[in-house]
């Protein structure tokens, strides 16, 4: 679908971007019914909070959870270092209500920047959420061989690790960083190149024991490889104690919901038959 795109009016001015129209007195309403599909407007923070609509089905108060808000740090994060870009602008349909892009609305209300709002009156919720969680976007894997391909070392060390150990860019990442480091601090951590490891004989062997015990269990998923992770952290942690803990107990480890139940897991196989020098790894 080939969008018409509107000139650009600046306040108070005669000076004309092509591609966008920016409000005067009228309202969006009223301007969105004098325009054709297609139409992009630049909204103020005042015509985001008060004119946009949340959907039932994807709703914009969501994203001040906790579950939605390392996404919308990082979306933040982004527009304050970017700007924001008129190529990825908010759907919405012919009730104004968002279709598409509930985090970039409220991160740009927080941090008080205009956002580009394009006009769908044939838009819907589900079809935007549908092509949103099948679109190709880039994960931490495909960040790593952009920097292995402008020949960052430490990209090029994680992308070895990967293919020995067989476990994604975020399980290297966080072994080596720990496993509260999130996703867009790994990110700028490998666009800017400041990815160094300290001892990468060291972190081979962490990779390698997270792998023998991983042989030792029936479960191989990413959490129980970040429980593992987690518990290696502590200070007082034997390598040779869990590995001999889950020879005894590892067929009885099962799946678990949260990285928190994997890890209490782990920690009671560790001190199986331990009385006196039991270690306690939750924080």
């Amino acid at each position: 679908m080939i969008y018409e795109l509107q000139p650009f009016h600046i306040r108070g001015s005669s000076h004309e971007d092509k591609g966008v129209q920016q409000h005067t007195n009228q309202t969006i309403k009223d301007t969105m019914k004098s325009k054709r599909k297609g139409t992009l407007l630049q909204l103020t923070v005042k015509e985001l909070k008060n004119d946009l609509k949340s959907s039932a089905n994807n709703r914009l108060e969501g994203v001040t959870t906790q579950v939605h808000r390392n996404r919308l740090n990082a979306i933040k994060n982004n527009i304050a270092k970017f700007g924001y870009k008129k190529g990825l602008p908010v759907i919405v349909n012919e009730e104004l209500v968002i279709c598409d892009g509930h985090h970039r609305v409220r991160a740009c209300i927080e941090l008080g920047v205009e956002a580009y709002v394009l006009i769908d009156p044939d838009a819907r919720v589900e079809d935007y959420a549908q092509i949103s969680a099948s679109a190709n976007r880039w994960n931490l894997n495909d960040f790593i061989k952009a920097a292995v391909n402008n020949g960052s070392k430490a990209a090029k060390i994680i992308e070895f690790l990967m293919e020995k150990y067989c476990f994604s860019a975020n399980i290297v990442i966080k072994i080596e960083f720990g496993i509260k480091l999130v996703m867009h601090r790994a990110i700028e951590m490998i666009q800017s190149d400041t990815i160094h490891f300290s001892d990468i004989e060291e972190t081979k062997r962490k990779c390698q024991h997270i792998r023998d015990c991983l042989d030792l269990t029936p479960i191989k998923d990413n959490r129980m490889v970040l429980a593992i992770a987690g518990l290696m952290e502590h200070e007082h942690y034997v390598p040779e104690v869990m590995l001999r803990k889950l020879t005894q107990k590892g067929g009885e480890v099962y799946g678990t919901s949260t990285l928190k139940q994997a890890k209490e897991q782990l920690q009671h196989i560790y001190n199986h038959g331990s009385r006196s020098r039991k270690i306690y790894f939750l924080d």
